[in-house]
């Protein structure tokens, strides 16, 4: 199956793309996807651990069986003062 993953802020600056389209095995979770979002961009180790996930604009739990078809966006935790 084929999903669209969206990357925000500091994650997307990092990974120096906003999308990134990725084949996953068939039922497939959100923690799949998040192995390999890091095998591509190590350097966002530390952020796909914290950020919260939202599938198809809907959050989600890294438990979650993903479809093809689905935007998965990752959202980094936000801070400020």
């Amino acid at each position: 199956m084929r999903v669209t993953v969206l990357f925000f802020a500091a994650m997307r600056e990092r990974a120096a793309v906003d999308r990134l389209e990725i084949n996953l095995q068939d039922h497939a979770t959100i923690a799949d996807l998040q192995h390999l979002v890091v095998e591509r961009f190590p350097q966002l180790k530390n952020y796909v651990q914290a950020a919260s996930y939202a599938r198809n604009a809907e959050y989600a739990k890294s438990s979650q069986t993903l479809k093809d078809g689905d935007e998965i966006a990752i959202i980094p935790p936000i801070s400020g003062g």
